[in-house]
């Protein structure tokens, strides 16, 4: 009975080795997403590591990751270096070219839980008004990666992270894009405001607002101070009456 137990061990041993060996050595995942933004805009997130904590899919994984910067601050030949737990591991990000508003090509370098190297690169296509993104991871696998992406389902996990991390690249975009609410440029308390309404019109508040709305800061305080007196002597001329 033992014997047959082992003899069909054995035989799953066999088939498992066979379907692995005959899974592809080349490895690629890509998804696409489209930001309604031009592609200046979003090149420029991709392009500076340093941004990339904002949109990446494994940034959250491990708030206290050790990470670090080398090269340029962006662009061709930057570089940035992470090691956390064990859901982000130990690795470095090398940018091996850079064309502005086109593309991005990434060298990814594996330490840990395990060796490896793979490529991560941004496409970037005028779509309408916005862009259109690609993200695509390549890579090489011997037969240890080739079993375990067949067992983990690798491409499917790839392909969610890649959804993830455009749909976070693109909130952070369009929200930088976003225009500003009606009236975020002025800087009159409501009661003030009132006040300026009930002692000079609405005529000299108009023009106090477009002042306030397109002087430098330094006129603004002098016009804040202006005001102040003004008020002041509204009240004197209030109390004399």
């Amino acid at each position: 009975m033992l014997r047959k137990i082992l003899i069909g061990l054995a035989v799953l041993v066999v088939l498992f080795v066979v379907v692995v060996a005959m899974q592809p050595s080349e490895f690629q995942v890509e998804r696409t997403a489209t930001i309604a933004a031009p592609p200046a805009d979003v090149f420029a997130q991709v392009n500076d590591l340093h941004k990339w904590d904002a949109w990446s899919p494994w940034a959250k994984l491990d708030p206290t990751a050790k990470i670090s910067f080398e090269g340029p601050e962006a662009g061709q030949g930057a570089a940035m270096s992470w090691a956390g737990n064990d859901k982000v591991g130990e690795g470095k990000m090398t940018m091996v070219e850079s064309k502005p508003n086109d593309a991005v090509r990434l060298k990814v370098d594996f330490v840990k839980p395990f060796e490896g190297t793979s490529n991560s690169d941004f496409a970037f296509k005028p779509e309408g008004e916005g862009t259109a993104v690609t993200w695509t991871m390549s890579a090489h696998h011997n037969f240890i990666e080739k079993a375990f992406c067949l067992v983990m389902n690798g491409k499917k996990m790839i392909g969610d992270d890649l959804e993830k991390g455009l749909a976070q690249l693109k909130a952070v975009i369009e929200a930088k894009a976003a225009p500003a609410p009606a009236g975020s440029g002025l800087l009159l308390r409501p009661a003030f405001t009132r006040m300026i309404e009930l002692r000079l019109g609405g005529a000299a508040l108009a023009i106090v607002a477009v002042g306030l709305a397109v002087a430098s800061a330094h006129r603004k305080v002098l016009l804040r101070a202006d005001l102040r007196n003004l008020a002041a002597s509204a009240d004197g001329i209030c109390d004399v009456a």
